[in-house]
């Protein structure tokens, strides 16, 4: 199930059983509209671009130590 399916799930089960059963927090991706999908591809791509040489150059987080 892909989270835009899932979204439409949950939209379904709202509108069938349960309106306005859970609080906007709970809700918020199907009550503002927001593909999930989609934000959370570009939130991936962002911190990739933001992040990328700076993991790639530190030893610390390229070589974690083993557990202890």
């Amino acid at each position: 199930m892909t989270l835009k399916e899932a979204q439409e799930a949950v939209d379904k089960w709202i509108s069938t059983y349960g309106v306005r059963y859970f609080n906007e927090l709970t809700n918020m991706a199907n009550q503002t509209g927001i593909d999930l999908e989609k934000s959370f591809q570009k939130n991936l791509q962002k911190k990739t671009a933001r992040d990328f040489e700076r993991y790639q150059q530190n030893d610390k987080l390229r070589n974690p130590r083993p557990p202890s």
